[in-house]
């Protein structure tokens, strides 16, 4: 029996117990070197001592009304304030139980410090590949707008090219082809002969 509750005091979760009123009843070693407290500082102190007031807030409004119909809460994010001051996110898993007609509530914290890491680097990895996305579909269309402006002004360049070629070869006076276009116009065919 020894040996079950040193495993449980040193578990790699941490534990506490609750009566129904949010008194803290026990904790274990972990918890208290996650929260950096003493024994002393926690037992017979209200739960709250370790919340915000944000927290508090979610904690009245969701746990204790989860804890009462339902008998269990399951994966709520608390933020725990420490010792030194800082909170940090942790999952909460309770369970209500009776023993010789004493409400009791056991809760379990898991650390998430990590995993709120790596969901911040997820979330801002996510906004810089839409971010990227967007520039890259503005980029495309500043292609686009500028490849037909190209077009635009290669069909100009084409019919100024002839009119150019036209007024190179016809007298513009007389409206007839002009001794250049004569000229050419010997050229090739004594080319191919």
């Amino acid at each position: 029996m020894n040996n079950q509750l040193d495993r449980i005091a040193h578990a790699p979760c941490g534990f506490m117990t609750l009566d129904i009123d949010g008194i803290i009843l026990s904790v274990n070693e972990t918890m208290l070197k996650w929260l950096g407290k003493k024994h002393e500082q926690l037992i017979g102190y209200h739960f709250e001592i370790l919340l915000s007031k944000v927290n508090k807030l979610i904690f009245h409004s969701y746990f204790y009304p989860t804890i009462s119909i339902q008998e269990r809460v399951e994966e709520l994010i608390l933020k725990l304030l420490h010792e030194d001051g800082e909170s940090h996110p942790y999952i909460l898993n309770a369970r209500k139980f009776e023993e010789e007609s004493i409400i009791y509530v056991d809760c379990a914290f898991i650390r998430i410090d990590q995993r709120a890491n790596y969901e911040s680097e997820l979330k801002y990895a996510q906004s810089s590949v839409q971010e990227a996305l967007k520039q890259k579909e503005a980029a495309y269309e500043a292609l686009e707008k500028l490849h037909f402006e190209i077009e635009e002004k290669q069909e100009e360049l084409i019919m100024m090219n002839e009119n150019l070629e036209k007024l190179s070869n016809v007298d513009q006076l007389t409206g007839i082809y002009n001794r250049r276009y004569l000229n050419q116009f010997h050229n090739s065919i004594f080319s191919r002969a």
